[in-house]
């Protein structure tokens, strides 16, 4: 999609495109990390089963 965009919607706006295509490939291949639901989710889960 990224790439339809930027050929036929935004043609000359390829520095958006270039950080977006970037930060798509960074949560790709190294994952959202703290933010990611996953994280978020196993805090709670884990609280729960604590107490």
């Amino acid at each position: 999609m990224l790439v339809t965009v930027q050929i036929f919607v935004f043609p000359k706006n390829w520095a958006e495109h270039l950080l977006r295509a970037w930060l798509l490939l960074l949560v790709l291949t190294r994952g959202a990390g703290m933010i990611s639901l996953g994280h978020i989710a196993d805090g709670l889960f884990a609280a729960r089963r604590q107490s």
